[in-house]
């Protein structure tokens, strides 16, 4: 029995003859999740140089989509913000997590609490003092005249911040890799000790398509 190379299946004209199976194991569920977790962590390395641009960088693009200097200014900002909740969701209380403490030094904690800090407090939630908000009166102290207005305070932009991200993503990525390549072979081992006849009487394995009418459905585990 063969395992076919993904790059070799990808290149294939007989892909619809291979049905996917279900199949149960540790083994298979850990890889699943810490590829989940790779992705992820890929992901959030690849939107860092968006957050990690000057506000100079960030109008200058949005000019260039033909957008005006709130977009500018957006680019940055919410690029951080969905690498700073994508960063926690992989240590928080989800379906697939990891521990910080497999990962980390305890100084590299120290910098992966304060990104956990800053989703918790400011990026999906509204609790830190790094914003405000207030109605602005301004009153004249040389006639009859008075201003009011409403004003926001907020932080528009912190690159450092999302560097500081994409290093401990990194971090995570190359540990995760590490990792993967001894599950891919055990795997692999696994699947070999069936024969073909055993692999091919296993039920088939339905994927479904995501839809915003099932975001309540709490997802279960893939290979349990």
């Amino acid at each position: 029995m063969r395992r076919v190379p993904s790059a070799e299946f990808n290149g294939r004209d007989d892909q619809q003859e291979f049905r996917e199976v279900e199949i149960a194991g540790d083994a298979f569920q850990e890889y699943a999740d810490k590829n989940f977790i790779l992705q992820t962590m890929a992901e959030i390395i690849s939107a860092a140089p968006i957050a990690s641009m000057n506000l100079i960088e960030g109008l200058s693009l949005a000019k260039h989509l033909g957008h005006g200097e709130r977009t500018g200014l957006s680019i940055p900002k919410y690029a951080l913000l969905g690498m700073a909740v994508s960063y926690a969701r992989c240590f928080s209380s989800g379906i697939v997590t990891i521990k910080p403490e497999d990962y980390f030094s305890s100084d590299e904690l120290k910098e992966h609490r304060l990104i956990i800090d800053f989703r918790s407090k400011y990026a999906a939630h509204d609790v830190s003092n790094l914003r405000a908000n207030h109605l602005s009166v301004r009153v004249s102290e040389s006639n009859e005249e008075f201003l009011c207005s409403p004003s926001v305070s907020d932080v528009v932009h912190q690159p450092n911040l999302a560097i500081q991200i994409e290093k401990l993503a990194n971090i995570v990525k190359s540990k995760l890799e590490e990792r993967i390549a001894d599950l891919d072979k055990e795997v692999e081992a696994e699947i070999m000790q069936k024969s073909i006849e055993e692999l091919r009487a296993l039920p088939s394995r339905h994927s479904t398509r995501p839809d915003l009418k099932n975001l309540k459905t709490r997802r279960g585990r893939s290979h349990q």
